[in-house]
């Protein structure tokens, strides 16, 4: 039986690869590519850590920087209007080699929290670091303890990587939301922003079911993406 969300019929992603593909082009991407950043205070409300997940490659810097925008930018959404109560925490996930310049770039962006409710999480050298590692260390490490609900910030085309990454090793008592830097931001030509989508399809469909999620536990973790699907009915 396929799954299902919102009476949406999912296709099969093994016996459906090419409709698979079609539904994450049609709707996750689309539904990311659509989203401004913010989020509804209804998702806002509990949230107590904010993470910024590091940038890979050539650029890695300045689209480290603009997800550490986007996360100020969240923090200050969930202090205003008495969504929290508690001054949400600022986690900087990153490689090794990373974490030091992402630390000055939230010196520079950061204004909607203190340095004391900052914290780092390494996620191992680089050629070591990955994505998943960068959700196993949390765990591993206890950075996660004792926390309910999260936000993670990546770019606009990692977002439906992240969520099933994030289904797969947070614990499953821990809600999340993963939240991508405008695609305007970062990749304004259509083309760059098209190849940007099938280079992580051809990943999501490589990485998975073995280290990543077919689906995440959650369609909600993706913003947009129920929006999207009250329009089309």
């Amino acid at each position: 039986m396929s799954p299902t969300f919102n009476n949406l019929e999912l296709p099969d992603p093994v016996a459906q690869v090419p409709k698979f593909i079609e539904y994450l082009v049609g709707w996750e991407f689309v539904a990311v590519c659509a989203d401004d950043g913010g989020l509804p205070p209804a998702i806002l409300q509990g949230v107590e850590k904010v993470v910024v997940l590091s940038a890979p490659g050539e650029g890695s810097a300045l689209e480290s920087r603009l997800r550490i925008r986007v996360a100020d930018k969240l923090m200050g959404d969930l202090m205003a209007g008495g969504v929290n109560t508690d001054v949400p925490k600022l986690i900087l996930n990153g490689e090794t080699e990373q974490l030091p310049g992402m630390y000055d770039a939230a010196l520079e962006c950061v204004i909607g929290s203190e340095r004391s409710c900052w914290e780092c999480n390494d996620c191992g050298p680089r050629g070591v670091g990955n994505t998943k590692t960068q959700f196993t260390t949390m765990v591993s490490g206890g950075i996660l303890e004792g926390i309910s609900r999260i936000i993670v910030v990546t770019s606009w085309y990692h977002v439906p990587r992240v969520a099933r990454t994030a289904s797969r090793y947070l614990p499953p008592e821990l809600n999340f939301q993963v939240v991508g830097v405008p695609s305007l931001h970062l990749h304004p030509h259509i083309k760059e922003r098209l190849l940007m989508i099938a280079g992580e399809i051809r990943r999501i469909l490589q990485y998975a079911p073995g280290d990543i999620d077919f689906y995440p536990r959650s369609l909600l973790a993706i913003p947009g993406l129920t929006e999207l699907l009250a329009e089309r009915r």
